[in-house]
């Protein structure tokens, strides 16, 4: 574009001359464009300072979103390491209780050993001290038993050697030959014992007899029975 061109349009005459137009100085014509260009370049570093400014804004928000995050990534690290320091820490209180654990068991089965096997020492002590017990007691009923195994062969034969009461006993048979002694009935002067040695057990084939109250020896041992009558009691003597 030339700078002599007008900007302004010139008005139509219709049947007249065209009047001259006015010359505008050069530098009038210029001003309109350079004040355009300067408002242009106002607005442009208008512009630029706000976008440095907002740049500068951006820039301290990334610096304070980067100083923050990397706070934040502190403190994650921190909480991981108390996190593995907390880990370490169960591991150790469980490693603790399983060794609690198996101390108490140890300690629990090493009492049930101590108690069972003072319970069964008490039990086979106890067991030993009645079977001795019981072997004393056996001993003693041998003893007892032949003790009165004697007792009974000795009445057996202090029977079968004394006589007492009414009757005929053949000798041999019911009564040991021998000699019979008797202290009498006591009762002195009434003569109320009798006896008779006897040829058979018909009471009137006398070999010998008599009747007393005092003492009387009498040998059977030729006789076939003895008659005894009364209170008196006869024991073989010989």
């Amino acid at each position: 574009m030339s700078d002599t061109t007008s900007i302004d349009q010139s008005p139509a005459y219709h049947g007249a001359a065209q009047p001259p137009l006015p010359r505008v100085p050069i530098w009038r014509r210029r001003w309109p464009k350079r004040a355009g260009i300067a408002g242009l370049a106002v607005a442009a570093l208008l512009a630029g300072v706000g976008i440095g400014a907002s740049a500068n804004s951006g820039a301290g928000a990334l610096a304070s979103a980067r100083s923050t995050e990397a706070s934040l990534r502190g403190q994650v690290s921190t909480l991981h390491g108390q996190v593995s320091s907390l880990h370490s820490q169960v591991g150790s209180l469980e490693g603790q209780l399983t060794s609690a654990q198996a101390q108490a068991k140890d300690a629990v089965s090493a009492a049930t050993a101590a108690a069972n096997a003072k319970a069964s020492a008490a039990y086979s002590a106890r067991n030993a001290a009645l079977s001795q017990q019981a072997a004393t007691l056996k001993q003693q009923q041998s003893t007892l038993t032949q003790q009165q195994q004697a007792v009974q062969a000795q009445m057996g034969e202090l029977q079968a050697s004394q006589i007492n009461g009414d009757g005929v006993f053949v000798v041999g048979k019911d009564i040991k030959a021998g000699v019979y002694h008797t202290n009498g009935s006591g009762n002195t002067g009434s003569n109320d014992c009798y006896f008779a040695t006897l040829n058979s057990t018909d009471t009137s084939n006398i070999a010998d007899n008599n009747n007393f109250d005092g003492p009387e020896t009498v040998d059977v041992s030729s006789a076939y029975a003895f008659e005894i009558n009364g209170p008196c009691t006869w024991v073989r003597v010989g």
